[in-house]
Parts: C-alpha cells; sequence; structure tokens
C-alpha cells in the first residue's frame, strides 16, 4: 500500500497495482467451519482475519485449485480475487482497509 500511495503522489492518474498469482486460499463447504470463525461477523459483512491455527483446522480436500489469482492494492486498502479451477465464477474478498490490516498485524506480534 504504501508503494500505491508512492505512485498515487507522483501520478494522480495512477489507480492500483495489481499482483497476479497471490495465491489466496478458497476451500468448498466445510461442516464445522462456524465452530472455528464467527460467522455472524461474517454474515453482518465485517472482514474477519482468519490465522493460520484456524487454516490448519481445515481438511486438506476441502481446499480448492485457483486460477487467476491476483491480489489487487491501492493506496488505502486490498482485496483478492480468485476463480476456482473449471468453475465460471470469480470469489474475491471484501475490501480489506489499511487501519483493520496494521491492527491485525498488531494482534499477531
Amino acid at each position: 500500500m504504501d508503494l500505491a500511495k508512492r505512485k498515487y503522489t507522483t501520478d494522480p492518474s495512477f489507480v492500483c497495482i495489481e499482483f497476479w498469482d497471490s495465491a489466496p486460499q478458497y476451500f468448498s463447504s466445510f461442516d464445522d467451519l462456524e465452530n472455528l470463525v464467527d460467522v455472524d461477523t461474517l454474515l453482518e459483512g465485517t472482514p474477519l482475519c482468519v490465522k493460520n491455527s484456524i487454516i490448519k483446522k481445515i481438511p486438506d480436500s476441502s481446499y480448492q485449485r485457483t486460477e487467476a489469482d491476483r491480489i489487487v492494492v491501492f493506496s488505502d486498502h486490498v482485496y483478492w480475487e480468485c476463480r476456482p479451477k473449471h468453475c465460471d465464477i470469480t470469489i474475491e474478498t471484501a475490501e480489506l482497509d489499511r487501519k483493520y490490516i496494521e491492527t491485525q498485524l498488531e494482534m499477531l506480534w
């Protein structure tokens, strides 16, 4: 985001940076997911950071292969997007703003 902010400062027509193959993890329906994350938060549309400790509890058999993975970085927010293989849909996250990401990083340290 700092790089995007610097680019925008020098060129006001700058919009975003796209990184392809950022490898987000997408998984199919997993019955026990509601016991691992706060589903109410997700239903409210509030971003939820899924930490590695939770991801490790999801069986590998539920992961889906993806293609056209990318992360789109603006000066103040990011989002991820991918296409599950052999599907005609695109999956993307909500926009995560800088403050939310910084807060999550602080909690990890």
